[in-house]
């Protein structure tokens, strides 16, 4: 008797682990900008710059992105904008994972505090949430039958998989034009903008993938003409974009 086998390459989870992290770091307002009265509002995101893996740990290098609307100290109530970064470089232990192997990793900005400490100085504080994950790819073998096996009874089911035909890591690029409307100044310095997306829908075509969704926008800005009032603009739209 004689097991007739078929061969399956799949990949399978090596291995996994959640880590977090806590960035600190003071700043100074420049000379150029205006003391700071009080925050109004922050946000910020994370940016990996390498990921190195070694035997049973991966270091990881990136640098987390903030931007702080502040108001100004004085009698008019003016805003103002500051920017930053905060680098960090990370070891993390993570068992089994050997020098070369492929790691991928998903960062998220859990939270951000930004306090002031006084009208020119301020402290960033945040905590970020880092996922990482390594899979092996595996050859599998199953009997599918047999030779030579009079005599002998056998119970055969059907058992269907998924195959993988193709994995890419790609960016989305969306472009869109916005008017403002002519009851409203011209855009003399942008304070303040935030892009929300929502409603995506993705379908398979050829080439590709295409996807479809909302995206709203709100921005604050100062116009071009001094003494205008500071303006802002809250749109929503439609987006489609093509197969990537």
């Amino acid at each position: 008797m004689e097991l007739v086998k078929n061969k399956l390459s799949t990949t399978i989870l090596k291995t996994s682990k959640y880590s977090q992290f806590t960035i600190n770091d003071d700043f100074n307002v420049p000379d150029a900008k205006d003391d700071m009265e009080r925050i109004i509002a922050s946000t910020g995101n994370v940016l990996l710059d390498d990921v190195e893996t070694l035997e049973n740990k991966v270091r990881i290098s990136g640098t987390v992105v903030f931007k702080v609307l502040y108001q100004t100290v004085g009698e008019d109530v003016r805003f103002e904008t500051y920017e930053g970064d905060v680098p960090f470089e990370e070891s993390i232990n993570m068992d089994g994972i050997l020098a070369g192997d492929k790691v991928d990793v998903s960062c998220v900005l859990e939270d951000l505090y930004i306090t002031m400490i006084n009208s020119r100085k301020f402290e960033v504080r945040g905590l970020v949430g880092m996922k990482l994950w390594a899979m092996d790819s595996v050859e599998l073998s199953g009997a599918t039958g047999l030779l030579n096996g009079s005599g002998i009874e056998c119970r055969n089911e059907q058992i269907p998989f998924t195959n993988n035909v193709a994995s890419v890591k790609d960016i989305l690029k969306v472009k869109e034009d916005f008017e403002i409307a002519a009851n409203k100044p011209n855009i003399g310095r942008v304070l303040w903008s935030r892009v929300s997306f929502y409603g995506i829908e993705t379908k398979v075509v050829d080439g590709g993938i295409n996807m479809k969704g909302q995206m709203d926008l709100f921005v604050i800005y100062l116009a071009e003409e001094p003494g205008v009032p500071m303006q802002y603009l809250n749109e929503s739209r439609e987006f489609e974009a093509d197969p990537v």
